[in-house]
């Protein structure tokens, strides 16, 4: 369900070491939706990385023409030699240099929105598609 209300929860499939060369690709079905896995195999096994995900995401874009959902991508080359046989070292959750926060919603906006806020934001969107070039 795109833009659902729970956050996702993966399920991984197999759990596999990482070598050097592997690359790990997150992206939105606006990217995978338009290209097929051969392209996405071929830029990415072909050229730097930075440069795959350029020629990607510009195909993606073509592809999906003025229906377009949003294409997003995020990808590492991995460059070490093949994990070692020892357990990760993890940071305690309480020492985490970063920040971290939970963004899910409680309770969504729009269940709150009375049908003048949603009939304000309609037009709002539709002012500026009209300001977009054709």
């Amino acid at each position: 369900m795109p833009g659902g209300y729970l956050p996702p929860r993966p399920d991984p499939i197999a759990k596999t070491r990482l070598a050097r060369g592997d690359v790990l690709v997150l992206c939105s079905d606006g990217l995978w939706g338009s290209i097929t896995q051969r392209q996405l195999l071929q830029s990415l096994g072909a050229l730097p990385l930075e440069e795959a995900l350029a020629e990607l995401v510009g195909l993606a874009e073509r592809r999906a023409g003025h229906q377009c959902d949003n294409v997003t991508v995020l990808a590492l080359r991995w460059g070490e030699e093949e994990a070692a046989d020892e357990e990760p070292r993890t940071v305690p959750y309480y020492d985490l240099p970063t920040v971290v926060q939970d963004f899910t919603a409680t309770q969504p906006d729009f269940m709150r929105m009375s049908d003048a806020d949603i009939e304000e934001a309609i037009s709002e969107i539709k002012a500026v598609l009209r300001k977009m070039p054709q």
